[in-house]
């Protein structure tokens, strides 16, 4: 083995291209199986119990002083090893390279919890089959969303608790002063859309006065200038009746003047249904787990409660979603996607579908997938959310973006090979397989 390896090593300086590609794609196969056989050596330990032989009161203190790995690190590949050990199906994805251990940590992240862990058994064909082929952060989402279902009176708990813990604190110090502040997820979501809108015009602001490319202000720096330029803001609509917007200069209603909500909220059916009648959750299938929403069109979750309320108090929008999470198309002709179209586009994903972009789906254009040049029609079924460089990059070399019945997503080189190196879907009729 460290022949072959030492000689692989030797080949690197030579790869480009598309062979760079697949040498990468199969490494990570590679120390996919090499983690998984590290999992299978834990979870035997466990069973002939090897960790007690030298002393080590628990695997991970054996784990720790075989492989020299932090004790977290070796509680977590303990922990790994003890999930695995009752969910053969997830095992065998894993040793088959389907799963890398980053997923299979974040699928058995509650494991050892009363409260997940049966279920966990229980719904280990379930699991194992959504997560194949998906990346690790649709299985974050996915696994966030489990989370919740599994237990909705822990969720509520633990919001109820994080709401009770808010606080704003000012430190001052010499020649600066410090401010610290914790929120419930709900009221914090609303404060960081407020502070968002503000960075957006300091970063249009350096932008417009960079020089040499140099942007003036760090990230940090304009994230603080955009908190003191909200404070500002607030503060003269509280000395007067109205005030003029910074960037239009047209007159704004002080707060409370029914302005419209500054953050989209998704909440489906099913969720509102079972929080209305109290019932819990059944068997969470593949559907449920893909369709779950609550919290906002970013994907940051938010408790049920706080979503009920802000339906109560704001404005309520009803969207008809297919299986394969195709928001139902509103069908006026037009050519730019706008207004609620628009909305029914960005709530297809949390992000930029492009893979590996992580640009939030609130900032991301609304792009036709058959384009529109060539026939593709203007309705939430041709359209996915795509930030405003890969919309060009797609546009300039000839890519093209589709999207599976199941709604993963795929970007295709003008050859037809993704670009994620997995074998392209097989063509259907529709216009996602533009």
């Amino acid at each position: 083995m460290a022949t072959w390896l030492d000689r692989t090593f030797a080949l690197v300086p030579m790869l480009d291209g598309v062979a760079l590609d697949a040498a990468l794609t199969h490494s990570e196969q590679l120390a996919r199986r090499f983690d998984a056989l590290r999992s299978a050596l834990v979870t035997r330990g466990l069973e002939v119990t090897r960790f007690k032989a030298d002393g080590h009161r628990r695997a991970s203190g054996w784990v720790a002083a075989r492989t020299g790995a932090h004790r977290h690190q070796a509680g977590v590949q303990a922990r790994v090893a003890r999930a695995l050990g009752s969910m053969p199906q997830l095992r065998a994805a894993f040793q088959a390279g389907a799963l890398s251990f980053e997923a299979i940590e974040m699928i058995t992240r509650r494991f050892d919890d009363d409260r997940f862990g049966r279920r966990l058994i229980a719904e280990d064909e379930t699991l194992t089959s959504f997560s194949n082929g998906r990346s690790s952060d649709e299985i974050r989402r996915a696994m966030t969303g489990w989370e919740r279902m599994a237990d909705p009176v822990g969720e509520a708990d633990a919001a109820g608790q994080a709401h009770q813990r808010r606080r704003t604190r000012i430190v001052r110090k010499r020649g600066e002063v410090r401010i610290h502040a914790s929120f419930g997820a709900t009221q914090g979501e609303e404060v960081a859309a407020v502070l968002a809108r503000f960075a957006e015009r300091e970063f249009e602001q350096d932008v417009a006065d960079a020089a040499d490319g140099e942007l003036p202000r760090s990230t940090d720096q304009r994230s603080a200038d955009a908190l003191a330029s909200a404070m500002r803001t607030a503060g003269e609509w509280f000395d007067h009746d109205e005030a003029a917007c910074p960037e239009c200069g047209t007159p704004v209603p002080a707060p409370g003047g029914g302005r419209e909500p500054l953050t989209n909220l998704m909440f489906d059916a099913e969720s509102l249904r079972l929080w209305a009648t109290g019932e819990p959750e059944g068997p969470i299938d593949a559907d449920r787990i893909r369709n779950f929403a609550a919290g906002t069109t970013d994907g940051h979750a938010l408790p049920a409660d706080d979503i009920v309320r802000a339906m109560i108090l704001g404005q309520v929008r009803v969207l008809v979603r297919r299986a394969d999470g195709v928001i139902t198309s509103v069908g006026r002709r037009q050519r730019l996607f706008r207004g609620r179209q628009r909305d029914a586009v960005v709530l297809l994903a949390p992000t930029c579908v492009w893979p590996g972009c992580h640009v939030p789906a609130s900032k991301c254009e609304a792009d036709h997938l058959h384009p529109h040049s060539d026939g593709g029609a203007t309705s939430s079924d041709n359209g996915g959310p795509v930030c405003d460089f890969h919309n060009d990059w797609k546009a300039r070399h000839g890519y093209r973006i589709i999207r599976e019945h199941d709604g993963r997503w795929h970007v295709l080189r003008p050859d037809g090979t993704s670009i994620t190196g997995h074998p392209p879907p097989r063509k259907r009729a529709g216009p996602d397989a533009a």
